[in-house]
């Protein structure tokens, strides 16, 4: 059975190209499938190409008048999704999109709620999902703005929004059969989506609905750190459809070419294999391509041993931060949180050069297939990441 990932996420401005890089990488490694982004900020008329070599397919709502708001969706190269219709507000604060996955309609909507008058908007949208399902099962995804149930999901078990509005929301709920898929997997758990710096408090503002239907995909949810944003991904799991997918081709990731270790052993691996085949009756072309096989061999091993490093640490570095996030969930320390800020800043350092050396890639091919050592690359690197928004991390780092 194959699982569909679906992620919510308030990204808190997407026009900034480095920043949109890194959270559509983040996405990927995630292995979100559909991202239901909110709080983009683009203005009709003026919205970036989003695409790139994981999210090919994308569905905008933005603000006619400003940079403001704003809501998009996107859909993964690797899933056999089509895309039928779609319908957007006018203020720019949800998005609707049915779908054709695996065979099966599904509505996807992705919301976005005000921070006032979120009992009248919930009425419209509410009103404008309900037409626009015309019965389908729906997931529904996004930032709602205030916790459904004060007591369990703020840090402070109250809520600035009154009693009522969390009422509506759920009879309209109700009305269409939608369950918080998050809260039926851990219906005691208390965290959080979202750390208020000036009131010192967590809430749980993002969630994932999903219909009755859909409970017998067997569903799993869960909610990531905060680090990109600051909002917490969200995402929920479901099993669609059996997996099409067909194998790929191995491509030569050039970044291992400046490792030393790689380096010595390729430079060993050759001078090995001439000393063998010295004597060789066989061909130069049939040689040359034995030589090939190995080498890919061995390259294959490098990135492999360097991808699992770098894995690793990353691995280990979101470990700390759950961790570090959930104590401080408890005690709202500032210890804790300076903590938390610093494993966040490594975190994203780290990120932020995986993006960067996307981009290198991508403008080595755009200028015909430069060829470039290892210092001729970090110094493009730098001047990129200055160009691109002022990515900060340090040398070791960059090697």
């Amino acid at each position: 059975m194959e699982s569909i990932r679906i992620g919510s996420y308030n990204v808190n401005a997407l026009n900034e190209p480095a920043k949109r890089n890194q959270i559509l990488y983040n996405l990927h490694k995630q292995k979100v499938s559909i991202a239901l982004l909110q709080e983009t900020h683009f203005k009709t008329g003026h919205t970036p190409s989003c695409k790139n070599k994981y999210y090919t397919t994308w569905t905008h709502c933005t603000h006619p008048e400003s940079k403001s708001r704003g809501v998009s969706t996107a859909i993964h190269k690797s899933i056999p999704c089509v895309l039928i219709n779609s319908a957007a507000d006018n203020f720019a604060r949800y998005l609707f999109i049915k779908v054709s996955l695996f065979s099966r309609l599904i509505i996807i909507a992705n919301v976005y709620f005000p921070n006032t008058g979120q009992a009248r908007f919930a009425s419209r949208m509410f009103s404008a999902l309900t037409d626009f399902a015309d019965g389908l099962p729906i997931v529904l995804g996004g930032d709602i703005n205030f916790p459904l149930e004060a007591f369990i999901d703020a840090s402070s078990g109250r809520s600035s929004v009154p009693s009522g509005v969390a009422r509506g929301f759920k009879r309209h709920l109700c009305s269409l059969r939608l369950v918080d898929v998050w809260r039926i997997l851990n219906p005691n758990t208390k965290d959080y989506t979202f750390f208020s710096t000036s009131h010192n408090t967590y809430h749980r503002l993002d969630y994932i609905f999903i219909s009755h239907s859909l409970l017998d995909t067997r569903p799993s949810a869960g909610i990531e750190p905060i680090l990109l944003s600051d909002h917490s991904l969200i995402w929920a799991e479901l099993g669609i459809g059996d997996s099409t997918r067909s194998r790929g081709f191995w491509k030569l990731n050039d970044n291992i070419l400046g490792d030393p270790v790689c380096v010595a052993d390729i430079k060993s691996t050759i001078s090995d294999f001439i000393e063998v085949h010295k004597s060789d009756p066989s061909s130069p072309t049939i040689q040359w391509k034995t030589l090939k096989c190995v080498l890919r061999g061995r390259l294959i091993l490098h990135a492999s041993r360097l991808k699992k490093a770098r894995s690793e640490k990353i691995k280990g570095l979101l470990q700390k931060l759950i961790i570090l996030e959930q104590q401080h969930k408890r005690s709202l320390s500032t210890t804790a949180y300076q903590e938390i800020i610093e494993t966040r800043t490594t975190l994203k350092n780290i990120v932020d050069l995986c993006g960067a050396l996307y981009i290198l890639r991508a403008l080595c091919v755009w200028e015909g297939g430069i060829i470039f050592n290892e210092g001729t690359a970090l110094y493009i690197l730098r001047a990129l990441c200055v160009w691109e928004g002022g990515i900060i991390y340090n040398e070791g780092t960059a090697g």
